[in-house]
């Protein structure tokens, strides 16, 4: 994926991205914010950590799950 459609994605303007590749984190809010929408690990534990604040059983989602990327552009 390029950086533009990464930006895209995140809704994050191309900078953003540039200095979270050169590992220059802008805040930790942005730097949550973009592993949660990009890594599924750790979508998955914002994910039990909710529901465990929240008091609801865990999420039924399956630990692995297959994902199938296509870029949108081509």
């Amino acid at each position: 994926m390029s950086q533009q459609s990464f930006a895209r994605f995140l809704k994050v303007g191309v900078a953003s991205v540039k200095r979270w590749e050169a590992g220059l984190v802008q805040d930790e809010a942005m730097d949550e914010l973009i592993k949660v929408k990009s890594d599924l690990p750790t979508a998955r534990a914002n994910v039990r950590q909710l529901e465990s604040q929240l008091g609801l059983a865990p999420s039924a989602l399956p630990r692995t799950t297959v994902v199938s990327l296509r870029r949108r552009d081509a």
